[in-house]
């Protein structure tokens, strides 16, 4: 399962697309998601706990790493034995979701592909005779995908839920360490999170660039895009338009219509 061949999300237009994004949307429900919330607040707690408690510590490998894999192996119901792998296999899978990456990196993302494609498989042999109250088991319960079919909404999940948050934890915090005038804003009026998270995603999206192909012939702004042709995206940007952001290369955490970015690609 490839998170960015098809029948991947990434990969496909409806009705195919409708059909593998619907029992995933109906799994989400607001139950589940506050489920998860208290789990992230719990994983979240203890992490900080273990960096207090070590005086030495990485940004990335001890918090900003292991936060979303955890999070990821809740959704997907992985049983606490086989967690500890799951973050390397996401750094060697993530890439995978990217542009133009080297052979050596191709080849180290397709064999833990195929090496997490097998426990998916089992998981899932798993789930449909004993379901859970987890999300991954309401996905294959609530639709009529094939075990092939929710092997790759589960590489998705992974692969695109762990790279993204992995970014943006990391690139926030250096815009923060950069810009201590907006740092201490946020330690005056912690009301301001949700927005400034908005200004990380618009200023240094965790995705810099993402690819459409072109469905049929079209013209845009004066050049011809045949159909079949690929279109390399620069989401970074476009989140710097200055005919839709005031001063666009300024990091704002206040910046009103900061969440008009297009770090989510639509």
């Amino acid at each position: 399962p490839h998170p960015a061949e098809p029948p991947s999300m990434l990969a496909v237009d409806p009705p195919e697309h409708t059909r593998y994004r619907h029992p995933v949307a109906r799994a989400f429900t607001p139950r589940a998601i506050d489920r998860l919330r208290t789990r992230i607040i719990e994983v979240t707690t203890d992490l900080l706990d273990s960096l207090e408690a070590s005086g030495h510590w990485d940004l990335i490998t001890d918090y900003a790493g292991p936060l979303p894999a955890e999070i990821i192996a809740e959704i997907l119901a992985i049983p606490a034995e086989r967690r500890p792998g799951l973050l390397d296999r996401g750094e060697n899978g993530a890439p995978l979701l990217d542009i133009g990456v080297s052979w050596k990196v191709f080849r180290r993302g397709m064999q833990t592909l195929r090496d997490s494609g097998r426990e998916i498989g089992e998981r899932i042999d798993q789930l449909r005779a004993e379901p859970g109250d987890d999300i991954f088991s309401h996905i294959i319960q609530n639709g009529d995908l094939t075990d092939h079919e929710l092997a790759s909404t589960a590489a998705l999940l992974a692969g695109a839920g762990f790279e993204t948050t992995v970014n943006l934890i990391g690139n926030a915090i250096v815009l923060l360490l950069l810009h201590p005038d907006q740092l201490a804003i946020l330690l005056e009026d912690p009301d301001r999170w949700a927005n400034a998270v908005e200004e990380v995603l618009r200023l240094a999206a965790p995705v810099q660039m993402t690819s459409r192909t072109a469905a049929c012939d079209v013209e845009l702004d004066g050049r011809r895009v045949r159909a079949h042709d690929t279109v390399v995206l620069l989401i970074n940007g476009a989140n710097r338009d200055p005919a839709v952001f005031t001063d666009p290369d300024r990091f704002d955490i206040t910046r009103t219509n900061a969440k008009e970015h297009l770090a989510f690609s639509s």
